[in-house]
């Protein structure tokens, strides 16, 4: 309850639900200002919500978060004015528990950031493409092996591959877009220079919420020192090859 000019916001009535989810009751709060039943702090973040459905005198939708128990410490809320004689003389609110969705977001999220640490200091080139080959992660690994920065790359077609790998290119994100992982596919790529690097490419699908493959994650592995040895080793070879059939004759 409270006057609109100079609103002194009083708990009235908890539903069932509420009092069943969070251990309060009526009689523990009716005739409390916010600040008398949830403290300062907390009981001034209702009381600006309360305030700001007063004055837009329509209904306003937030989360918050209460000191209710490990099980009921956020909500959304939904908070409607009933108008009397143009007057708002009462707020109506539905809160809904979202603790366990808050909580698996958090997690989502921690899980998220550990990743996103793990790529960046990886020593191999980690990028994300999307549907149309633009790329949508660039890690320190690729700027590195590459030589181009991440803000010349995101947001623009995945400049390392060359024009005559383009058909290959396409078929790989094809194959990853319909779920079809890769794993250490020997390719060869371009760097920002102009060198050829021949590269072990493992690729994988990446899917949203609804599970639906979005985009494609991509880690290149730079062998081109283990090919030129392996070169010059084949090369020694065929020489000795050709020396001992020298001396037979």
């Amino acid at each position: 309850d409270q006057s609109e000019t100079d609103p002194t916001f009083q708990f009235r009535r908890l539903s069932d639900g509420y009092e069943s989810q969070t251990g309060l009751t009526t009689a523990d709060v009716r005739g409390q200002t916010p600040h008398e039943a949830f403290g300062p702090e907390q009981g001034a973040e209702l009381e600006s919500n309360y305030r700001r459905c007063v004055e837009q005198r329509k209904p306003v939708a937030y989360r918050e978060e209460l000191d209710l128990g490990p099980e009921a410490r956020f909500w959304e809320t939904t908070l409607a004015p009933v108008v009397v004689d143009d007057d708002v003389v009462r707020l109506v609110g539905i809160a809904r528990n979202v603790t366990e969705q808050v909580e698996r977001e958090r997690e989502l999220e921690a899980a998220n950031e550990r990743l996103e640490s793990l790529i960046e200091a990886a020593p191999l080139t980690i990028m994300e493409i999307d549907e149309d080959g633009e790329v949508l992660l660039w890690n320190d690994g690729a700027e590195e092996m590459f030589g181009w920065s991440r803000g010349e790359v995101i947001g623009e077609f995945n400049p390392i591959v060359p024009e005559d790998q383009h058909s290959q290119f396409d078929a790989h994100r094809r194959a990853a877009l319909e779920g079809t992982p890769i794993r250490g596919k020997e390719i060869q790529r371009e760097t920002k220079d102009g060198r050829r690097l021949d590269l072990l490419l493992s690729v994988a699908p990446i899917s949203d919420s609804d599970g639906e493959i979005t985009s494609i994650l991509a880690v290149l592995e730079d062998i081109t020192e283990q090919k030129q040895l392996e070169g010059r080793l084949r090369s020694l070879q065929r020489t000795a090859q050709r020396l001992r059939a020298a001396e037979s004759t």
